[in-house]
């Protein structure tokens, strides 16, 4: 039995502007800031991480964003499996 702990996988999805060379740098930022929270790249724009229960996962979910660009668009859902 695996006590209280509810394991999960976070998944972030996002779309940036890449048009100016300010808003390509900032895509680069927040790739590489959600590469250095041990989020992995499944594809374009789709990166992901285990969490190991939902108080890790909310943590993640204020972090990244708090770190999403201005101009961008990350849809807030959280889902527990």
């Amino acid at each position: 039995m695996l006590s209280g702990y509810r394991l999960m996988w976070m998944t972030v999805l996002f779309d940036l502007p890449v048009g100016t060379r300010k808003e390509r740098r900032a895509a680069t930022q927040f790739r590489k800031f959600l590469l250095d929270e041990g989020f992995e790249m499944s594809q374009y724009s789709v990166y992901m991480r285990f969490c190991a229960g939902k108080e890790q996962a909310d943590a993640y979910t204020r972090r990244v964003e708090h770190e999403v660009p201005s101009t961008g668009k990350v849809p807030h859902h959280v889902h527990h499996g």
